[in-house]
């Protein structure tokens, strides 16, 4: 049959891209519009292997076509096939065009979902919120569709309704960051720091391991007047946990910076966990970390509290001698060059290093400092 024909060459073409037969795949294209170029199921099948080929021009005016084409029990489908197209292509005011044509359900479905959200991109909010309201009627909040609803009262500064939307998207959803974000930033909004503390202190156990997620709710915290020490340590494990992340690292620094005041615990004068040792032996100086962690990375200099080493730095001062290793033919001993807590050592690192790591990044472009001038950059208000 023909479908059988069909199916059978596009998925052959298929199998020549993912051999990496890119002529092949787009003659199979032809092939296909050889058996009928009017035809919409052919029209739609070409339309997939051009896309496939990231022809998206050709794509698209295949599946034009093919909705031009359609009679009045297909014409629906081809409408759905293009509004698709455009919405995956980021062309969300085609999308909408077409999605009505296609006539969405109203209901909460993905394809509603998709409209939805193609309509709130393309700029249409009022009837965006308005089909929200529709969709979600007097239930409870809805995925996607209450987040645009939300989303759009933020931006009529109908905070109330948008901050009880969002506690029943966290409800809902608790594994998705974003809700805690939006809800704590309406409460700073309307001055509720202390509201916006007890929405984010749960959620830095849930999202532990998304440095991305944690790094932002060190920030919002930040704003909402948080200890800047708690601040700093969720700062300090998402740029541990992803070191070759350029937002994390800018993040850090600009946290780092946004302190109001001189910290005591930022500067010890002690070794003790949680502090940066920088050691001269033989004339050669490393840095060792101390910290508490159980997940210890040694090729950075990562030291537990309880590694030998650790313990007899542990209490030291600067320009004490301190036993690296002892062994029957050797002893080998340092001096303790620095102390430094480790969040002023991971700053120092963030900054300093930030152009030579990420290169392509014109963040901080213009803010370089001379290796000589580190202990500078401690004490430095903000830079710019």
């Amino acid at each position: 049959s023909l479908n059988a024909k069909i199916d059978r060459l596009r998925l052959l073409a298929r199998a020549k891209f993912s051999l990496g037969d890119m002529q092949q795949a787009d003659e199979i294209a032809l092939e296909l519009l050889n058996i009928d170029e009017n035809s919409p199921v052919i029209l739609e099948a070409t339309a997939m292997i051009k896309d496939m080929l990231g022809k998206v021009e050709d794509a698209e005016q295949c599946l034009k076509l093919a909705f031009e084409n359609s009679d009045v029990s297909s014409i629906k489908h081809y409408a759905l096939r293009l509004a698709e197209f455009y919405f995956f292509k980021s062309r969300f005011t085609d999308a909408v065009q077409y999605h009505e044509k296609s006539q969405p359900p109203m209901e909460n479905h993905p394809i509603t979902q998709r409209y939805l959200i193609a309509m709130h991109n393309s700029g249409d909010w009022k009837r965006a919120y308005q089909i929200a309201q529709k969709l979600r009627g007097e239930a409870a909040a809805l995925p996607v569709i209450s987040e645009i609803e939300a989303r759009l009262a933020e931006h009529i500064d109908d905070l109330v309704h948008a901050r009880q939307l969002y506690q029943e998207l966290i409800t809902l959803e608790p594994s998705n960051p974003e809700h805690y974000f939006r809800a704590a930033l309406i409460d700073i909004r309307q001055s509720d720091n202390q509201r916006a503390i007890e929405i984010l202190e749960p959620a830095i156990e849930i999202f532990w391991d998304n440095s991305l997620a944690l790094i932002v709710i060190a920030q919002i915290l930040a704003h909402a007047g948080y200890s800047m020490k708690q601040v700093l340590e969720l700062a300090f494990h998402a740029r541990r946990v992803e070191t070759n992340n350029a937002q994390i690292r800018l993040a850090y620094i600009q946290l780092f910076l946004s302190r109001e005041k001189e910290l005591d615990f930022l500067d010890p004068d002690v070794v003790d966990v949680d502090t940066a040792v920088q050691i001269e032996v033989d004339g050669n100086r490393r840095w060792y970390l101390i910290l508490a962690d159980e997940h210890i990375d040694n090729s950075r200099n990562e030291l537990h509290q309880t590694d030998p080493l650790a313990q007899r730095l542990i209490g030291l001062s600067k320009h004490s001698t301190v036993i690296i290793s002892d062994h029957s033919i050797r002893t080998i001993k340092g001096t303790i060059l620095d102390i430094q807590s480790k969040y002023v050592r991971t700053f120092q690192d963030s900054l300093i290093n930030f152009n030579l790591d990420f290169p392509e990044e014109d963040s901080l472009i213009g803010f370089q400092f001379p290796i000589r001038d580190q202990e500078k950059l401690v004490t430095l208000p903000n830079i710019g």
